[in-house]
């Protein structure tokens, strides 16, 4: 089964129910409460960078903000071929890169290798 991290991280618990699913286990209530915490709560006590609480789709995203264009680019270039596999788009310009409402990851089901 091929999990990407932007799939988990934009749908923690979906994502975990499609992973639970394929294993042929029953999905603990204990990890679905953690997973509801951690990935979409707000830390009590306001944040700390080294906890674990975080909004799991915003971070997926950072690096759109951190990384250049030419950076961005020239990465996509040396891995256009995987990339495309794996279902990820191209940004096609620095404007495309930086706008959090273009997605660059296709929204696809990858169904277990057999």
């Amino acid at each position: 089964m091929l999990v990407r991290y932007e799939d988990l991280a934009r749908n923690p618990m979906k994502k975990t129910e499609e992973i639970y699913g394929f294993l042929g286990i029953p999905l603990d209530g204990h990890v679905a409460r953690w997973i509801q915490n951690t990935a979409r709560g707000a830390p009590p006590l306001g944040k700390h960078k080294y906890g674990t609480v975080r909004n799991s789709a915003a971070t997926a995203e950072k690096w759109r903000f951190r990384l250049s264009y030419d950076m961005v680019a020239f990465a996509q270039n040396a891995c256009q071929q995987v990339l495309a596999q794996l279902g990820y788009k191209m940004a096609t310009s620095e404007e495309e890169l930086k706008n959090p409402s273009v997605s660059l990851v296709e929204e696809r089901d990858f169904r277990p290798f057999s």
